[in-house]
């Protein structure tokens, strides 16, 4: 009995020793798992960190970009400025010149339209010495010539 006793006793003990094995075999089994799980979202933060990575590689090379464009589009607007000023020069000197132009021409016009008169007072005073010499020979009754006609009428 007393042999039943200490084996009682040894299983006791054995069994308190045997909970804590299966308690730190569980509590183990339970340290797998959240590794495990621990390993899979440090993995999807590394795919996240890529990937955010990558995004901001891109950021910064849009950014650059950017950056160029707005060094650009500085210079062709300075550019732009530059050639807008300077046809600005080019109209007024060009409204100046039109303005010379007219100027002259108005003068041309007037000295034309003089000519002119003087061409037509040149004209009608020959016309007016034909009429008198085909009266003339009216007068005196010579033949007419197709020509002397043809003065005539003209002056109808």
């Amino acid at each position: 009995m007393q042999r039943i006793k200490e084996k009682k006793k040894e299983y006791e003990g054995a069994k308190k020793v045997s909970d804590v094995f299966e308690r730190i075999h569980t509590i183990s089994k339970e340290l797998d798992e959240l590794r495990k799980k621990s390993d899979e979202a440090h993995k999807q933060v590394r795919i996240k960190a890529n990937d955010s990575q990558e995004c901001h590689g891109d950021l910064i090379e849009s950014s650059q970009e950017l950056n160029d464009l707005r060094s650009k589009e500085k210079e062709a607007f300075e550019n732009f400025q530059v050639y807008r000023a300077l046809c600005n020069d080019l109209n007024r000197q060009l409204k100046e010149k039109l303005h010379e132009i007219a100027g002259i021409q108005g003068k041309l016009d007037g000295i034309a339209e003089e000519h002119r008169g003087e061409r037509r007072q040149v004209i009608n005073s020959i016309i007016r010495a034909k009429q008198a010499e085909v009266e003339k020979k009216i007068a005196k009754r010579q033949k007419l010539t197709t020509e002397d006609l043809i003065t005539m009428q003209g002056s109808i």
